[in-house]
């Protein structure tokens, strides 16, 4: 399990999951975009989402917990960044367009 760290939020998510993410989300900030990044919370369709508001002028990291590169998957980015464009922001979803599950750890200030 990989790591996102922004501000005060650490998002635990599979290394692949993780290297696709990153990927997806270098590319909005290289355009100087801002965007919501959203994840259901359980991983279902249905079930209750959280967000956050991401910005390249706020710092940003990713921890790998194994070391190497994750071969990527053309039509796992393309489905990422599909999810961008749509108004509920970029969706953390694998390879089908299905919700991923998030552990979020909220580090204390």
């Amino acid at each position: 399990m990989g790591s996102v760290i922004y501000n005060d939020s650490v998002l635990r998510l599979d290394d692949a999951t993780l290297a696709h993410l990153q990927y997806a989300i270098i590319q909005r900030y290289r355009r100087g975009e801002s965007f919501l990044l959203t994840w259901t919370i359980d991983g279902s369709i249905d079930g209750r989402e959280r967000s956050l508001w991401l910005s390249p002028n706020a710092p940003l990291s990713f921890e790998f917990d194994e070391p190497g590169d994750v071969p990527l998957e053309l039509a796992w980015v393309e489905a990422l960044n599909d999810t961008a464009d749509a108004t509920g922001g970029l969706r953390i979803i694998d390879r089908y367009g299905r919700p991923i599950p998030v552990d979020l750890v909220e580090r204390a200030a």
